[in-house]
């Protein structure tokens, strides 16, 4: 039955005021495996002027109950309907009414429902045949299954395969570990010998003694503890000072002791003999002629306890490159000319403040490799990015994204011979030119209803034998 929901208003556009109606049918008629009266059912109306009530198909007149205030009087307005099956606004039962009018309402009524009964028919036909159409798509889901069995075993397979290449790769990062321990120990023992070489050079710091080797502050204290400033000795009265030196020079003058400069460095002459410090003009002179120096060469200028390729080694130690030829520095530069590493530009890199760049949005305020938010993307040495997985269709998605949905979908092949066993679009179509079309079906439907004649569905045209009948023939 159908529900018709309504909503009363004048053309001010304010709701109505009536707080119920009475709806009836026009005459009684049989509906519903009984009997439609034409008693009135009382319906209430919302102060909005909206209501709702369910309405057997046929005519009905709607009746408006205005009671006006302190006076005992009612109003009764009435207003025609024409409900069919379909219908479920008032709006539309009334316009329904307005082009049927209520002396063929009845007829015209009686005549949509016999058409109704054999499109009704139709429908049961097309079931029947929807329900083969689905048996068929049920059996090649069934192969479809089957195929998904053996891409199932294959992926089995694959992921064996994976399984025993991790397990290579974590055989491998076991063997790297021990290479790494080997070489944490290389490095303690040079640090042990680093360490003993310092213990020996302050135990030879002695009085009357000044070993080659001696630093310059060390040599600097050394006379400091044999006079103070109210007792002076010249330099040729403390005992180990050569006979000859006199006085301590930041410039490399002969007998003279070396005084360090502002900077913490020590000029030296240029070396003649194996003992000889070297300064930078002779070291880049050697280096020049030879193109490059081996260790032990090295060794003759420096010592090698002094040699460090640590990033945190004691100050007065000569740089030295590592394995690949880079040069450790900390992390943290102390001067303005201080040197740095890749760990520090990349730090200062991410604390880049972008707020006052043109272009860039104003969350962003730094870049990053990673997955970090509201940051620029930076990308890493072989030209990748990381990102997050997406949650949107304009995000970029990445490749464990990407490879976990498509793993498992069925390969274009598959695909394209299933299709190839459907139903064809000239065959669709030629089916559906079989059918009845609307416009024919409603052409039929307005001459009944103009002429007041009953409508009946034929399989052929020359099954329409009775006269006064109006024929639908199925694919016209």
């Amino acid at each position: 039955m159908p529900r018709i929901t309504g909503n009363l208003r004048v053309v001010t556009g304010a709701p109505h005021l009536v707080r119920e109606v009475w709806i009836r049918a026009n005459e009684p008629r049989e509906g519903a495996g009984g009997v439609v009266t034409d008693a009135n059912t009382r319906v209430d109306v919302g102060e909005d002027g909206s209501f709702t009530v369910d309405v057997d198909p046929g005519a009905a007149t709607l009746v408006l109950l205005q009671r006006t205030p302190g006076v005992d009087h009612v109003t009764l307005t009435s207003i025609p309907l024409m409900v069919t099956s379909g219908s479920s606004t008032l709006a539309e039962v009334v316009t329904a009414a307005s082009i049927v009018g209520s002396d063929s309402a009845e007829r015209i009524g009686r005549l949509l429902a016999a058409a109704l009964t054999e499109v009704q028919g139709r429908a049961g036909d097309l079931d029947a045949e929807i329900a083969a159409l689905r048996e068929t798509v049920a059996g090649v889901s069934q192969q479809a299954g089957a195929a998904g069995e053996e891409l199932d075993q294959k992926v089995t397979e694959l992921q064996g395969k994976v399984t025993a290449g991790l397990r290579a790769i974590a055989a491998a990062e076991s063997r790297v570990g021990d290479k790494v321990g080997e070489m944490e120990q290389v490095r303690q023992q040079a640090a042990d010998l680093v360490q003993q070489a310092r213990q020996q050079i302050e135990a030879g710091l002695a009085d009357g003694v000044v070993a080659v080797r001696h630093l310059a502050e060390d040599v600097t204290a050394l006379i400091a503890g044999k006079a103070d400033a109210a007792h002076r000795h010249p330099l040729s009265d403390v005992d180990g000072i050569p006979s000859g030196v006199t006085t301590a020079t930041v410039t490399p003058d002969a007998d003279t002791l070396a005084v360090r400069g502002a900077a913490g460095t020590v000029k030296v002459g240029d070396a003649t003999e194996q003992d000889q410090a070297v300064n930078l003009k002779v070291l880049g002179e050697r280096l020049a002629e030879a193109g490059s120096i081996s260790s032990d060469e090295l060794e003759q200028y420096v010592p090698k306890s002094l040699l460090s390729d640590q990033a945190d080694a004691a100050r007065g130690t000569v740089v030295a490159r590592d394995d690949d030829g880079s040069v450790a520095v900390p992390s943290d530069p102390k001067t303005p000319t201080s040197a740095v590493n890749s760990t520090w530009v990349k730090k200062e890199i991410r604390a880049t403040n972008f707020k006052d760049m043109a272009g860039i949005p104003s969350p962003v305020e730094g870049m990053s490799y990673y997955n970090v938010g509201e940051t620029v993307v930076v990308r890493h040495g072989d030209g990748h990015i990381v990102i997050g997985d997406p949650s949107a269709d304009d995000h970029a998605a990445t490749k464990g994204y990407t490879d976990g949905k498509v793993a498992g979908l069925a390969s274009t092949e598959y695909v394209n011979g299933k299709v190839a066993g459907l139903a064809t679009q000239s065959y669709v179509d030629t089916e559906l030119g079989k059918k009845a079309s609307t416009s024919y079906v409603d052409s039929k439907v307005s001459q009944a209803t103009a002429d007041h004649k009953p409508i009946k569905v034929v399989d052929r045209a020359d099954q329409a034998t009775e006269s006064g009948v109006v024929y639908l023939v199925k694919g016209s």
